[in-house]
């Protein structure tokens, strides 16, 4: 039987499935309890350690956790390469691709989004798509000031990328060779579905995001329950997050990532997620090698995100990965990374200046 195609929305399926399940945790202590339990700390496949860590100050003041690998023997010609994660996520998810270039000798950026992962808790009014385009923008101003850059985004930091040529396309003219978008979407039609029906979705819609910071001030209540719901947890991530062959350790994984997400953040993002529309911001976008790539049993953001990503930009190489989930880079990490390195190939071909194609007045 075909997996249902409901446009979940750009992790808040996740999200919900989370708040549903009475399992995410509140409160940075918590959160840093949990991502220093994943399989990260120098043991297991997942294991890493960057040669630099920084904090860098966001435009509000929020503090954003950024991590630096820097292979030996790169050269200035070489770009620097910006992951961003996505919503309910945090940069422990580019684990696999961080290996791979690395291996492949390039210099990477990490980092995890205002009230995500390490990084600062940051107030609803500024937990919009505008900001955290100007995040990436302090990201890359601090930590890759100089040179070529390539930018990569999964989910909502596909969004984060392209709000970021929008807002700042002057620096995409002048630097950037290549763009990745996984699994993402620039909007054109409402994000937030929960495939519980018009009335249902959007009741959820008004009334979750209260609902949400709700729970999450009652942390020692949700810790006891998500304790008691890790086989739900997992459960739920497949279902949202893979397809039918993931397997269980990336699972688990996402899952950690997801559920130590403070849910005042899922609350505060989703109404921006709901309304996204960056259709002008990816004009910013023309003239640059761009790869779009989407997992054919993605719940989250489904196949007609990316369609519609390249009716805009059709330039735009697209991939379709069958049997996968949203989370495609862990999912499929090898066909991702290759995509990755003969993406930053064409890039580097095509060099710079990009022509001003598309650029609006």
């Amino acid at each position: 039987m075909a997996r249902r195609s409901a446009m979940a929305g750009v992790g808040v399926g996740l999200g919900l499935a989370a708040a549903g399940a009475a399992a995410a945790a509140g409160g940075l202590a918590a959160r840093r309890r949990s991502l220093e339990s994943l399989p990260y700390d120098g043991t297991g496949p997942f294991a890493h350690r960057p040669d630099k860590v920084m904090q860098v100050r966001a435009s509000d003041g929020v503090d954003l956790h950024v991590e630096i690998d820097e292979p030996e023997g790169v050269t200035p010609d070489r770009p620097t390469v910006v992951l961003s994660h996505g919503f309910t996520l945090s940069l422990v998810g580019w684990v696999l691709q961080r290996k791979a270039l690395i291996k492949a000798g390039y210099r990477i950026v990490t980092w995890d989004q205002r009230s995500h992962g390490m990084s600062g808790r940051s107030d609803a009014e500024h937990c919009t798509i505008e900001q955290i385009g100007d995040d990436l923008a302090a990201v890359i101003a601090a930590a890759a000031p100089e040179g070529p850059l390539v930018l990569v985004g999964h989910s909502m930091g596909g969004m984060t990328t392209v709000s970021f040529c929008g807002r700042h396309p002057e620096i995409v003219r002048e630097r950037v060779l290549a763009i990745a978008l996984l699994g993402t979407s620039i909007g054109g039609e409402g994000l937030v579905t929960l495939g519980m029906g018009p009335a249902l979705d959007i009741l959820l819609l008004r009334f979750g995001p209260g609902l949400l910071v709700n729970i999450g001030a009652r942390q020692r209540l949700w810790d006891g329950l998500r304790k008691a719901g890790r086989s739900v947890e997992a459960a739920m991530v497949k279902h949202y997050g893979f397809g039918p062959d993931a397997p269980p350790a990336i699972i688990r994984l996402s899952a950690d990532m997801i559920f130590s997400t403070r849910l005042d953040a899922v609350a505060a993002f989703m109404p921006h997620l709901h309304a996204l529309d960056l259709v002008d911001e990816a004009v910013a976008i023309h003239g640059v090698e761009v790869l779009v790539m989407n997992g054919d049993q993605d719940e989250i953001t489904p196949p007609q995100h990316s369609r519609y990503i390249v009716q805009h930009l059709p330039h735009a190489e697209h991939e379709l990965l069958p049997e996968t989930g949203h989370m495609l880079q862990l999912e499929q990490p090898a066909r991702v990374n290759q995509q990755l390195l003969d993406l930053i190939d064409r890039g580097m071909r095509a060099g710079l200046p990009h022509p001003r194609t598309g650029a609006t007045a």
